[in-house]
Parts: structure tokens; C-alpha cells; sequence
């Protein structure tokens, strides 16, 4: 990995949209994603990820959670689609994490 993540990360409380910013969206970068991609991604973090997780840490955002969040999305009228692409935002937040 082009950056190694701290370790404080781990240990300390994480704000997610802290990391996110330091560490997931260069990683979007380094991918070589579109721009529409990117945007796209960003949308669907900052109007459905960010708010839904509102101060949970990384660490403590648990499976049960995402299924609520993905049950959540799709009784509200998001596509089938949009939903799978949120669930890809998170599933990438969260292999970066793991990475450490």
C-alpha cells in the first residue's frame, strides 16, 4: 500500500469520515476509477453512508448493522442498484480498514 495507516487508527476512536477522507478516497485514486465513478461513490457516501452511521467507529459498525442500512435503502425507494453500489462504498471502506 502506497501509505501505511497508523495505528492510533486502530486503537483510539476513528471518526469514519476522517478516514475516509485520508485514507479511502486517495485509495479511489490510486485505482485509476473514472471521474463519474468517483463522484458517484462520493454522492452515496455523503448522502446515505455518512448520515446512516452517524459516530459509530469503524471498528464497532457490525454486520447487522449494514444489512439494517442496506433493508433501510431499498424500503425507500433506491434502486436495486443503488443500493448494491452503496454496499460496494462500504465494502471498500472496509477492506482498507482490515488492511492495518
Amino acid at each position: 500500500m502506497a501509505s501505511e495507516i497508523p495505528k492510533h487508527y486502530i486503537n483510539e476512536r476513528v471518526e469514519r469520515a476522517e478516514f475516509v477522507e485520508a485514507y479511502w478516497k486517495p485509495s479511489l485514486d490510486r485505482k485509476g476509477l473514472k471521474l463519474s465513478t468517483r463522484e458517484s461513490y462520493g454522492s452515496g457516501l455523503e448522502r446515505h453512508i455518512l448520515p446512516a452511521f452517524g459516530d459509530y467507529r469503524i471498528k464497532d459498525i457490525a454486520p447487522l448493522h449494514v444489512e439494517g442500512f442496506s433493508q433501510s435503502k431499498s424500503e425507500s425507494g433506491l434502486s436495486g442498484k443503488t443500493v448494491r453500489n452503496l454496499l460496494l462504498v462500504l465494502q471498500g471502506i472496509f477492506s482498507l480498514w482490515t488492511m492495518t
